[in-house]
């Protein structure tokens, strides 16, 4: 079941044998965390999200139209893996002790997106302020503020 303190995913293959005990799967996180709009289904992708599948070769049911996933904005990349962690990933495993198809070596992996060794820093140049904005008050105390951005 779902862990006090925490919000969860429910994971379910309605193909698996009942006695594999598929229903009682979860994906959590701390109460208090901003949901990471992980969905999952069990038939097929989800449009309008990033999605990664999740198989299992040795698993004889249905888990070809299985996936996990986000919204396209999310800075996760998800990566499935059947065969033991991803390596300079974060990986978790997913494991049910109650299936007997080796789930034992499956790990769900994410990169975040500024670890994308494709992504380089880039100096750039901060431009001039902006002008003054007008103060917040007629007398008295008041603020006002102006902007700059970085250019490259």
């Amino acid at each position: 079941g779902v862990p006090d303190g925490y919000t969860c995913m429910r994971v379910l293959e309605f193909a698996e044998p009942k006695e594999h005990t598929w229903e009682d799967n979860f994906f959590c996180w701390k109460n208090g965390l901003a949901d990471p709009g992980l969905r999952w289904s069990m038939a097929g992708e989800i449009a309008g999200q990033k999605c990664v599948q999740i198989t299992e070769a040795a698993d004889p049911h249905t888990w070809n139209d299985n996936y996990i996933c986000l919204p396209l904005d999310t800075p996760y990349d998800l990566k499935w893996s059947s065969a033991g962690p991803l390596e300079g990933l974060e990986c978790i495993q997913w494991l049910e002790p109650a299936d007997p198809d080796t789930w034992d070596d499956n790990y769900l992996c994410h990169s975040w997106w500024h670890q994308d060794p494709s992504l380089k820093t880039v100096n750039g140049a901060w431009t001039h302020f902006g002008k003054w904005s007008e103060c917040s008050a007629s007398c008295g105390t008041g603020t006002q503020s102006r902007k700059r951005s970085c250019e490259n």
